[in-house]
């Protein structure tokens, strides 16, 4: 009797027992259920877990050009933004004429304001005309600068635009521009069709690439240089009959005919290579001057009579 008492009291503290085990499990199973389990980052998701992306902020809008009203604020603009600039600008008092050549400007950004109708850049180490977009501008000069985007140009009101030895290659801009005078000696332009209808009276051509002047055929031309060009055909010039200065010199021209009826006062060609014309050249009775060469000046040219003696006489090349 004893020993099932005994045998009873175990069994139910064993039962008691089991019963907190089995509620603690249960607990902790819940707990374990309901609670999130973080797990340690694998060097896989450490080497690919991206950084936050900061929000972009918006650019700040640009600052308008400020007024430049006296010369003492240009001088301090320029200064500004090119270090080595020793206000050596020649500008008038009403700030509508500015010469910047060899100043050693590179940035043009201050005068972007400026009223200016006149504005002499050459030598300088530019290559944008942003700040030139706008103005009113009749006469540029930009002869031995980088410039070769002609673009910010369009729409301007250009009476004399002077380009020689720049990097231009493309006049597309410059069309219905009302120049009267251009100058493209030394650049890489071939195609001049944009000149085409401009009131064009002085154009310089000399060592540009250029073989059909077909375009000129619609400008009242006074002066015209095509020196060391690839020309051939001077036909395209009949119907210019304001031409009174012609240089051919170097060039492939061989028959000069289509001049004969033109009212040329001087006319520069390389008499070797011309096979027609010759006679109908000696009776123009406008030619006042006669040359073969251009590079040294006025002295190279001669009276009709001194020339065609020499010529005659085989001394002209």
């Amino acid at each position: 009797m004893k020993y099932a008492i005994l045998s009873l009291t175990t069994t139910a503290l064993l039962m008691t027992g089991c019963n907190k085990v089995a509620t603690t499990d249960a607990n902790a199973d819940k707990n374990t259920s309901t609670a999130p389990v973080t797990k340690p980052a694998t060097e896989k998701e450490v080497a690919t877990a991206k950084p936050a992306i900061a929000p972009v902020k918006p650019a700040p809008p640009p600052q308008p050009a400020v007024e430049i009203k006296t010369v003492e604020e240009l001088h301090k603009a320029l200064k500004r933004v090119n270090p080595s600039y020793q206000n050596t600008a020649e500008v008038n008092p009403q700030l509508t004429a500015m010469s910047l050549s060899n100043t050693f400007v590179s940035d043009l950004t201050p005068i972007a304001s400026m009223k200016l109708m006149m504005l002499d850049l050459r030598g300088l180490r530019i290559n944008s005309l942003e700040p030139l977009v706008g103005m009113p501008l009749q006469e540029l000069y930009l002869e031995e600068t980088q410039v070769s985007d002609l673009l910010p140009l369009k729409g301007l009101q250009l009476k004399k635009l002077y380009l020689s030895k720049s990097n231009v290659t493309d006049l597309s801009p410059l069309a219905g521009m009302p120049l009267t005078e251009l100058n493209l000696l030394g650049t890489q332009i071939v195609d001049i069709a944009p000149l085409r209808d401009m009131p064009l009276t002085s154009l310089w051509l000399t060592e540009c690439p250029v073989s059909d002047i077909t375009a000129l055929g619609s400008c009242p031309l006074v002066s015209l240089t095509l020196h060391r060009t690839r020309v051939k055909d001077l036909s395209p010039l009949k119907t210019v009959t304001t031409l009174q200065r012609l240089h051919v010199g170097e060039t492939a021209v061989t028959d000069l005919s289509p001049l004969l009826e033109l009212p040329l006062n001087r006319l520069t060609f390389t008499p070797a290579k011309i096979t027609a014309g010759i006679d109908g050249l000696r009776k123009m009775g406008s030619l006042q001057g006669l040359a073969t060469r251009f590079d040294d000046g006025e002295r190279n040219t001669m009276p009709p009579a001194e020339f065609w003696e020499k010529f005659d006489a085989g001394k002209l090349k």
